[in-house]
């Protein structure tokens, strides 16, 4: 008889500790809770540095002076290659170059072929653009 109670005892502990595990909080504990943890999520120390001041920081110490150059080369668009001459203001114009054709005609690097790369003076410049941004940057 005392066995047959005690497997009654713990039916109704197990049956209990069941009802405790699927009942649900309710929406004003929940919304309340999720409150708490998007407040401490927001929260950034200020001993710690965020992804873009690490970024940033790296960008500066790497900065090299810019220069015009006139770039010339041909990339393969379809079947044929068109050919290309531009002139960009940049530290690494070859990087320049493939950025902006795999952007613009979606071109990989290994189809476009730069045959020439020259750095101009201020007076040899044909971009206006470019004109304008040597003046105002005083390269």
């Amino acid at each position: 008889m005392a066995e047959k109670k005690a497997k009654k005892t713990k039916l109704s502990n197990m049956d209990f500790k069941r009802n405790i595990s699927t009942e649900k909080p309710s929406v004003a504990e929940f919304t309340e809770t999720k409150q708490k943890k998007i407040k401490t999520e927001r929260k950034v120390k200020p001993e710690e540095k965020t992804d873009k001041v690490v970024i940033k920081e790296v960008l500066a110490s790497k900065k090299k002076e810019k220069k015009v150059y006139r770039v010339t080369g041909s990339f393969l668009m379809g079947n044929r290659h068109q050919t290309f001459t531009k002139e960009v203001m940049a530290s690494d114009p070859r990087e320049k170059i493939y950025s902006d054709f795999g952007s613009r005609h979606n071109v990989k690097r290994r189809n476009i072929k730069i045959e020439e790369v020259k750095e101009l003076k201020n007076d040899e410049i044909t971009d206006h653009l470019l004109k304008q941004m040597v003046k105002m940057v005083g390269v």
